[in-house]
Order: structure tokens, then C-alpha cells, then sequence
């Protein structure tokens, strides 16, 4: 009997806490009735910065309402610096779809300055139908930056011929992914590519292989803080476009090296050094080691440095690669080398004063395969990194 009713109290002290916790409950939901949300107290320029990471370069990011809060909807619709980005060539994208992003776009911009980038991807429109869609819409638009890839080189021409608004462009890209060769002409008058107007332009972008002439193709080059160029060209007519770009930041070339040396030990070429005292980035992508460009460029301030390359056979071009980074030394402190670079590391170790990240791709060293037995390990690799430990307590290997 005793057991039983401790049972019973037992039973009525936990009804009691329930009834408690119930009754706390009712009046904590009471408390927040009224009571703005959180998320209502973070300030609209915390919310827009969030916002413009979604948007990634493309305004359509922000049309789909399911991508974000209801709460948020109208802070989205009503923010103009959201809507600036329009990019076009999804696979799955058809006229009128199109044509309602374009509008939704500029609407929402005002008189932001647009960004555009086209894509030759969509299966129902040709990257050419797709510009003359966005030059109809927004024939008034000013761009700020210009973004185009085709199959075909000669669909540039809208941008040099009077069609868009280009006065206002600081980034101009132009992508051919169609590996023709020859010189780089379009169907202009007398077939130069003017791009004067491109009065405040600062980054150059043109990817594709055919020949680009300072002679036909007048670009602002002395304006220019980033130019990347993917052209077949040899290292000479590279120069030839360096030598005018005297405030590049940032620069990525792609040069034929074949017969650097070659020209280098020419008697009736002199050594006519270019002066980039702003360059900071420079990128080289070739086949053999790069010798002309590095053997005439002076940059004091290069403070990151890539050189990719397959071939190093010529001790004489690596030397000037070699003596190339030992000038910068005092400045560079990002550095990537193709794996074959490390048999020849340490020459330029010492002076790599400031050195804080290397990266090395692909294999080590260049084995002679042939000399070496079933048995034998090739350790250039190993040796490299025992080596370059002892540069900088700081440096970060990759």
C-alpha cells in the first residue's frame, strides 16, 4: 500500500512539472508574438553583401525566389547593384526565356552598368543570335565589362563595328574555342580592329590562336593592367606588344619558345631591355623553357611568378629563366615551377629572399631512363625538397 502510494505522488509531481513546462512554454511564444525577427535586425548592407556572393557573376541566381528567404524578396527585387550581371548560353536556354531574364535584368538595374557574358553552350540560340538578342534589349545599356565565347572568331565584330556601347568597358574578353591559325582579321574597315573607343579599358583578355598585330589591331595598350593572351606567336612579337604596355599589374602570355635561343644569339639582336616596374603577376605557359621574354623583361615589383613548361633540353635557356628569378628575388613570394625545374633549383635558391610559397607540378627531374637499372630509384624529387627546407621558415610547399 505504502509502494502504491509513493507511485501516485510520483505520478502527480511529474503531471506537475508538465503542466509547469507547458505553462512556460504558452507564455515564451506569447513573448515572441510581435517581436521582430533576427534576421529583420541584420542591417540591408550585411544582407546585399550575402547576396552578391549568390549572384556569381549572374544576375539569374537572384530570380528564382525559392533560392532564398521570403523574407528577403524585396530587398532582392529592389536592389539594383544585385542585377547587374547577365550571363547567357545555358544549354537549356530558349528565346523567350531569354528575353524575360534580359528584361527582368535590366529593369532591375536602372542605370547600374552592366556586366555580360555569353557562352556558345545553348542548344537553341548561337552565342552571335544571343548578342543581337541583348544588343536589342538593352540597346541603351552601359557595360562595364564584356565577356564572349564562340566557335567562330569573326563574331567579335559587333564589338568593334559602333554596335554596343563600349565607352564605359574596363574588361573586355574574347574566347575563340576553335584552334584556327593565321592573323588575327575581322571584317572591318580595311581590317583593323579599333579599339579606341574602349576609352577606359584596363584588362585585355584574347584567347585564341591566330597572330595578334600591333599594326591591325589598335588596342590601348598603354592602359592596360591585366592582359592575358593566348595567341601562337613567337616570343619577339610578344615583346613587340610589351614594350607598349607600360602599366600592366598582371599578365599572362602564351608564347612559341622554340627558337628563343636562336634569336637570342643573333648577331643583329640586341638585348633591348622593357622596363614593367608595376607588374606584379606574371604568368608563361609554354612548351620549351621561356628565354627571349625573360631575357629582356626588368620587373622590380614581380611578387608572383608562374612558368609552365615541358621541355627543357637547352641549358643555355634555362640559364636565363634561371638569371630572370634570381632579379626578382628580393620581391617574389609566390612561385610555381614545372617538376623538371627542380634539377636546377638550387642555383636560384639563395636568392629567393622573400620566398613564401613554391608549387611544383608534374614529375621530378628529367631522368635518362636508359641509364638507369630495374633496380635504381630516381631521388631528384626527394633531394629537391631535402634542399629547399632550408630556405625560409615560412615557405609553404605545394
Amino acid at each position: 500500500m505504502a509502494l502504491y502510494t509513493t507511485q501516485e505522488e510520483l505520478e502527480a509531481l511529474v503531471s506537475d512539472y508538465r503542466r509547469d513546462l507547458e505553462r512556460k512554454e504558452l507564455q515564451r511564444q506569447k513573448s515572441l508574438k510581435g517581436r521582430p525577427s533576427l534576421i529583420q535586425q541584420v542591417p540591408p548592407e550585411v544582407l546585399l553583401e550575402v547576396f552578391s556572393i549568390l549572384v556569381n557573376n549572374d544576375s539569374r541566381n537572384m530570380v528564382f525566389p525559392s533560392h532564398v528567404c521570403r523574407l528577403w524578396r524585396g530587398l532582392i527585387t529592389e536592389s539594383s547593384s544585385l542585377w547587374t550581371c547577365i550571363a547567357l548560353g545555358h544549354y537549356n536556354e530558349d528565346k523567350e526565356a531569354v528575353f524575360a531574364y534580359l528584361q527582368t535584368v535590366v529593369s532591375r538595374a536602372g542605370p547600374r552598368q552592366l556586366s555580360l557574358s555569353i557562352y556558345p553552350d545553348s542548344k537553341f540560340l548561337t552565342a552571335c543570335e544571343l548578342l543581337k538578342i541583348v544588343l536589342k534589349v538593352a540597346e541603351n545599356a552601359e557595360w562595364c565589362s564584356l565577356c564572349y565565347e564562340s566557335y567562330k572568331i569573326d563574331e567579335f565584330v559587333p564589338y568593334f563595328d559602333g554596335s554596343a556601347n563600349v565607352a564605359h568597358v574596363r574588361s573586355l574578353s574574347l574566347i575563340c574555342r576553335v584552334r584556327d591559325f593565321g592573323i588575327f582579321e575581322l571584317d572591318l574597315p580595311g581590317g583593323v580592329v579599333d579599339m579606341q573607343p574602349f576609352v577606359q579599358l584596363r584588362s585585355l583578355t584574347l584567347e585564341f590562336l591566330q597572330q595578334v598585330r600591333t599594326a591591325n589591331v589598335l588596342a590601348p595598350w598603354d592602359q592596360l593592367t591585366a592582359l592575358n593572351l593566348g595567341a601562337y606567336m613567337d616570343s619577339l612579337r610578344y615583346l613587340t606588344i610589351l614594350r607598349s604596355c607600360v602599366n600592366l599589374e598582371t599578365c599572362r602570355l602564351c608564347p612559341d619558345t622554340n627558337d628563343d635561343m636562336q634569336k637570342i644569339s643573333h648577331e643583329e639582336l640586341e638585348r633591348d631591355p622593357i622596363q614593367l616596374t608595376q607588374l606584379k603577376r606574371l604568368h608563361l605557359t609554354t612548351y620549351r623553357v621561356p628565354a627571349l621574354i625573360p631575357w629582356n623583361l626588368q620587373c622590380p615589383a614581380l611578387q608572383d611568378a608562374t612558368f609552365d613548361y615541358d621541355e627543357n633540353d637547352d641549358n643555355d635557356e634555362c640559364c636565363e629563366l634561371i638569371s630572370f628569378i634570381r632579379s626578382c628575388g628580393t620581391t617574389l613570394q609566390k612561385m610555381q615551377l614545372p617538376g623538371i625545374a627542380t634539377d636546377y633549383f638550387h642555383e636560384m635558391q639563395d636568392d629567393l629572399k622573400v620566398l613564401e610559397r613554391l608549387t611544383i607540378s608534374g614529375p621530378f627531374g628529367s631522368p635518362d631512363i636508359d641509364e638507369l637499372s630495374k633496380k635504381e630509384i630516381y631521388t631528384a624529387g626527394i633531394r629537391f625538397f631535402s634542399g629547399i627546407s632550408l630556405i625560409s621558415p615560412r615557405l609553404f610547399l605545394d
